[in-house]
């Protein structure tokens, strides 16, 4: 499997994510952890991926024998929906 080449304008959009794991407030960061560990499958695997791999929708697809592109974002974007509704739910 090739990697990405870099883009300015895709790394700008993957580093909006970098606050989902990386924050000065640790308690803050093992919040976020927990919340993705305890992400169903395949949700937990495409967030990890996309964000801390970097790895492109085709990609993730592929590693993750999924059909296609638009099924990794699918299941990538419920993913941080559930993050999302579990952060403010725990706030």
């Amino acid at each position: 499997m090739s990697r990405r080449r870099p883009s300015p304008a895709l790394d700008w959009q993957l580093e909006q994510g970098h606050a989902l794991y990386e924050t000065e407030d640790h308690v803050e960061g093992q919040r976020m952890r927990d919340a993705v560990n305890a992400l169903p499958e395949p949700h937990r695997s495409c967030v990890e991926m996309r964000i801390w791999g970097r790895h492109t929708y085709k990609e993730i697809a592929e590693e993750l024998g999924m059909t296609g592109r638009q099924n990794a974002h699918d299941h990538y974007t419920r993913g941080l929906e559930w993050l999302r509704l579990s952060m403010q739910k725990d706030a």
